[in-house]
């Protein structure tokens, strides 16, 4: 049988007998460390790019859910050009009317905590 040359830090480590299993040679196995340190960071990079994920979105507008105007007769009559200007347009207006809402909505919930306010200065349930 052939003897092996080690490096002096896999001799001191004793990182190549036969009885250690995965977790053990990773203790002392430079290779094994180095493995570990770099799933770290890719596992780090992943929880940071899900993170940025979710404050971002897609940006892609809100989803639709009926093809817009394909149904009206002026439809048929728009060029290629017009179609795509459409579009976009369309996913605007999708966009600004989400916002307008969520702004309505925060408009009526502080209404509506003034209203209560009122109602309590001047005595009623």
């Amino acid at each position: 049988m052939t003897a092996l040359i080690r490096p002096a830090s896999f001799q001191s480590a004793g990182a190549c007998t036969a009885g250690r299993t995965v977790q053990g040679a990773a203790a002392g196995d430079p290779l094994m460390e180095l493995f570990e340190h770099l799933k770290r960071q890719e596992a780090a990079k992943d929880r940071e790019a899900e993170r940025l994920a979710a404050m971002i979105g897609d940006n892609g507008g809100p989803p639709l859910v009926e093809p817009f105007g394909i149904s009206a007769p002026w439809f048929q009559f728009a060029n290629a050009e017009e179609v795509e200007r459409l579009a976009k347009l369309h996913v605007r207006i999708e966009r600004r009317q989400l916002i307008l809402s969520d702004d309505i909505g925060e408009r009526t919930k502080i209404m509506n905590r003034c209203i209560r306010r009122m109602r309590r200065a001047a005595g009623k349930s």
